[in-house]
């Protein structure tokens, strides 16, 4: 449980750090935007929730209109699990998907026509439930590989503080070159990719369907390409704001 409480401390530190330095090196912070990313992004969670959860859904209420017994939440989530488990990276994919397309669609409604300076901070609003989320799964985290667990952890606030800011203000630059729906399906599938990558780690672990040699190879690709990925979506993003900021003072 010590453990646990470092974890979640490390995470709000990283994210008073990140809220310090965009305040510092670019514009300076709006905490109204912040609240608005924050409600969109908790929306798109929401929705996205509900919508991954049909499958078990149908597979629940087929079982129970079959006759089968149910004697409690945990025996329902069992049989659910054995169900899905031959198909778990289709399920895995499936989540991602599902993912991209809540969380990508909030974002892009959220920083249409605002102001592009903003658009970072609507991206730390969305970064924050990201933070949220990944304390409150630490407590029901049944991870057996522990490296991966700690690896996770210690790149989940890079990954979010840098994503989220950057998808938003990529997003936000795009739609002011009437590009906005071309970037919003990368950024689906950009989404899909990383969502969808964890979602197989996750119940590759949960199932105990890799041997710990390939599952520990494939982590290595994973963490590779999700730190790639938000440097580089970051890195368009800023570039592509400031030129729109240039424009616009002129």
């Amino acid at each position: 449980m010590i453990y646990i409480l470092y974890e979640v401390l490390y995470l709000i530190f990283a994210s008073i750090v990140f809220y310090l330095l965009y305040n510092k090196f670019t514009w300076k912070v709006n905490n109204r935007a912040i609240f608005i990313g924050f409600l969109f992004m908790l929306l798109a969670v929401i929705i996205q929730s509900i919508i991954q959860d049909i499958p078990a859904d149908i597979i629940a209420i087929s079982f129970i209109l079959k006759g089968g017994l149910i004697h409690n939440l945990a025996n329902l989530n069992n049989i659910i699990l054995n169900i899905i488990r031959p198909y778990y990276i289709i399920y895995g994919i499936y989540l991602g998907i599902i993912a991209g397309l809540a969380q990508e669609i909030a974002r892009y409604y959220s920083v249409k026509n605002k102001d592009p300076r903003l658009s970072i901070y609507y991206g730390y609003g969305f970064a924050l439930v990201d933070i949220i989320v990944a304390i409150l799964s630490l407590f029901t985290n049944n991870s057996t590989i522990i490296i991966i667990t700690i690896v996770g952890v210690l790149l989940q606030p890079f990954i979010s503080y840098i994503y989220h800011p950057g998808a938003s203000m990529l997003l936000r630059a795009k739609q002011e070159n009437n590009k906005g729906i071309i970037y919003l399906l990368y950024l689906i599938f950009v989404h899909a990719y990383v969502d969808g990558f964890t979602a197989v780690i996750d119940l590759s672990i949960k199932f105990n369907s890799l041997n710990e040699y390939i599952l520990l190879n494939l982590s290595y690709i994973y963490f590779i390409t999700i730190i790639i990925i938000p440097l580089v979506i970051f890195y368009l993003g800023y570039r592509n704001i400031r030129r729109l900021i240039v424009e616009v003072d002129l």
